[in-house]
């Protein structure tokens, strides 16, 4: 007799998804869905690996799949018209841009309201990254193209203490906002052990009659 040997009816899709940068760093974690429901097929998912690779297996022969491929802080990518054919692998490779964060406020001078011109902002990634700008005459400040993540974001201006927002997390895609509002520094000089009366420039507190050493304060 004559024997026969059945087509295999489905294929596969695989492929990397990267950062679109320099570098091509993988993405670990990225979602990729092949649907073809639109047109009475069925739908797939796959999820990349450390080394940003996926792999559909089992998918059932069809000429017109979208691909749609998503992860946290990345712009997601749509590919159209994917062919699955018997027995083969389709390849679809795409890199995904960063979703960008925006760091805003204003920066002002504590007693008063009064807006601090030029005044440097300085957000600081635990990784190293860094981003920094200046205030404008109403005192406001904007970042731009900020990678999601968490920060450390200073403010210093000329004739004020500065300060410093600990671990404020920057989602991708948001805009945060940090306002400042900055305390005069002072000068200090000390003398030989006078009677000190009120308090120090600090904030240091003193009870009437206090021996203390540091005493001449002045605006700088």
């Amino acid at each position: 007799g004559v024997q026969t040997c059945a087509l295999p009816i489905s294929g596969s899709i695989a492929g990397q998804i990267t950062v679109a940068n320099s570098k091509g760093d993988p993405i670990q974690g990225a979602t990729v869905t092949a649907d073809g429901i639109r047109n009475g097929g069925y739908q797939y998912i796959a999820y990349t690996d450390q080394d940003g690779n996926y792999f559909m297996e089992d998918v059932e022969v069809f000429d017109d799949y979208t691909l749609t491929i998503s992860a946290y802080g990345y712009d997601p990518e749509t590919i159209e018209n994917v062919a699955v054919v018997s027995g083969a692998t389709t390849t679809r490779n795409r890199a995904l841009n960063r979703q960008l964060a925006t760091l805003e406020g204003y920066v002002k001078i504590a007693s008063t309201g009064d807006p601090i011109e030029n005044a440097t902002i300085i957000a600081e990634k635990n990784n190293g990254l860094n981003y920094s700008t200046q205030t404008n005459e109403e005192g406001f400040y904007q970042i731009t193209g900020m990678q999601g993540g968490v920060y450390e974001v200073r403010a210093v201006a000329e004739g004020f203490a500065p300060y410093t927002y600990e671990q404020v997390v920057i989602p991708a895609a948001f805009t945060i906002v940090r306002n400042f509002n900055l305390l005069h520094s002072y000068l200090v000089t000390t003398v030989a052990n006078p009677t000190y009366s009120g308090s120090t420039s600090g904030g240091d507190n003193y009870a009437e009659g206090t021996e203390a050493t540091v005493i001449a304060t002045a605006y700088t």
